[in-house]
This record gives C-alpha cells, sequence and structure tokens, in this order.
C-alpha cells in the first residue's frame, strides 16, 4: 500500500506500564522499520496515571528500539481519559506532559501533545480549539526551549458532521483538513508552525449508524474518505507530517481482547482477508 507511518499502542496491557515490552512488540517495531515505514507510540496512559519513573523506563526501552515519535497522554479534552481527581483543564493537562517532554527530549526523541477529540462540547473549554489555544499558550510560556523546538502536535481528523454523498471529506475542516485549524493555532501563539500527525481519523464509531447499519456502505465510504485522503497526502504541506486513520487491524491482532466495535474500521478482517480500501489503496 505503500504505508509509511504507524501509529502503535503501547502500555495498553497495564496503565502503570508495570510490564516489559513484550517480544513481539519490538519485533513489530523493527519489521516496521526494516520496510521504511516510521511508527508513532503512543504512550498508553490516562493523564496522571502513569508514576514518572515507570514512564521513563518504558520511554527508554522504546528509545532504544529506535523509536523518535512519542504521544504523550491521549484526547485530555475527555473526562474518561484523565485518572486524576481535580480539574481537568490544559493548566492540569500541561503539568502532567511537560514533565513527561523534558524526560523524552532528554533521551533524544519527540514528544507529542496528545490528539485531541474534535466532537468534544463545541465551543466549550473541552473544544479541541479551545483547548489547544491554552495548552499553545502554557506550551510558550514554559520557556521550555528544547520542548518547543521538538514538540509535534497530533490531530484526530475524524468525520464529525452530517455527511452526504457530496461530503468532500479531504476540505473539510471539520474532517480531514482539521490540521490546517491547528496549524492556524500554532503560528498564532508560537509564531511558527509545529509538525502536525494525525494518529486517528476516517470514520468514527458512533457513525457508523448513520448509513442505516449497512457495513456495505460503510466500507464503501471508509475506502472512498481514506483513498483520498492518502492521495491528498502527495500535495500535503511540509509541517503536516502523516495521515494514520484507525484503526489498520483489530480482532486479526488481537482476536479476544479487540473491540468488536472497531472491526468496521479495519483494514483487514479478522481472517487476515484485506478490505475494500486496502484494494483501493493498491489501485485494483
Amino acid at each position: 500500500m505503500g504505508l509509511k507511518w504507524v501509529v502503535l499502542v503501547e502500555g495498553i496491557d497495564s496503565w502503570d506500564f508495570d510490564h516489559a515490552l513484550r517480544e513481539e512488540d519490538a519485533y513489530l517495531i523493527w519489521h516496521l522499520q526494516s520496510q521504511g515505514i516510521m511508527p508513532i507510540v503512543r504512550l498508553k496512559s490516562e493523564v496522571g496515571a502513569s508514576d514518572e519513573k515507570a514512564f521513563l523506563d518504558k520511554a527508554r526501552e522504546l528509545r532504544e528500539l529506535g523509536i523518535h515519535y512519542f504521544q504523550i497522554f491521549n484526547e485530555p479534552n475527555r473526562d474518561d481519559e484523565w485518572a486524576v481527581v481535580g480539574p481537568r483543564t490544559p493548566e492540569a493537562y500541561m503539568f502532567h506532559w511537560l514533565r513527561r517532554a523534558k524526560a523524552i527530549v532528554a533521551l533524544g526523541g519527540l514528544p507529542g501533545l496528545g490528539s485531541l477529540d474534535p466532537a468534544t462540547d463545541a465551543g466549550g473549554p473541552r473544544d479541541d480549539l479551545v483547548f489547544l489555544r491554552r495548552t499553545l499558550e502554557i506550551l510558550r510560556q514554559s520557556n521550555e526551549c528544547d520542548v518547543i523546538a521538538r514538540t509535534w502536535i497530533g490531530v484526530h481528523n475524524y468525520v464529525i458532521v452530517d455527511f452526504s454523498d457530496g461530503y468532500d471529506y479531504v476540505s473539510d475542516e471539520n474532517g480531514f483538513a482539521l490540521f490546517k485549524a491547528y496549524d492556524r493555532l500554532a503560528r498564532e501563539i508560537l509564531g511558527f508552525s509545529l509538525p502536525i500527525l494525525a494518529t486517528e481519523g476516517g470514520m468514527p464509531a458512533d457513525r457508523v449508524g448513520d448509513w442505516h447499519r449497512d457495513p456495505r456502505r460503510t466500507e464503501e465510504l471508509q475506502a472512498k474518505w481514506l483513498c483520498a485522503a492518502y492521495q491528498a497526502m502527495i500535495r500535503r504541506p511540509e509541517y503536516f507530517y502523516s495521515f494514520n486513520p484507525w484503526v489498520l487491524a483489530n480482532l486479526l491482532c488481537e482476536p479476544k481482547a479487540a473491540d468488536p466495535r472497531l472491526e468496521y474500521g479495519a483494514f483487514f478482517d479478522k481472517d487476515g482477508a484485506s478490505k475494500l480500501v486496502v484494494r483501493c489503496l493498491r489501485g485494483n
């Protein structure tokens, strides 16, 4: 398919990172790199859940395997992504994020701001643009120059609007083109662009029923939108590094532990057969 980036979720077996990196995970990272594919690792932990020593141990282990890009936390504008009691604000988020980001930078890695949920509280404090604005302001005020110079922004460019047959996912700033709004904020607040990496995208699980739960229609839409998105990456702005829809494989990799609700979005089914989006990306 010609993919050059892929997101891996590390720490999923334990919020506290109390297990060693599994041998199969290390092999996967090595194999991706051998094929010229850059892994982006999401260090999976609720905000404030993992202690800093455990976090550092896992990050060091991953750096030794050649990982550069680390997403620290995920969708912090959602309450269910937090472990700590108290205000769940950009200020609280950045308290935990900055401490971990400095550790990543000290290891020679690149810390990513946790990708935000684009469908949460439009216009309110949980709105992704409102939350990101304040996050970037705190990053600027931190005066952590080494961190700022190595930070990237994660984006979840899902379809979050009502769509019809004529919907253009690629040009919609509530869809694929959400990265443009994030870049405007970075340039306004920091004075320059930060690298932006899409770490989830496509049709979210809560929209699957919009086509009367017809799996054929869902598969057609996913293939149409994702193929158009990958085609758009050929002409992407230089600050927009990657597009990674959710999810490449689901029940195929974790037949017992994976969430069956996410199977609609997988590129390969539970038996390993490729879906329409794969055939589209391969050009047949």
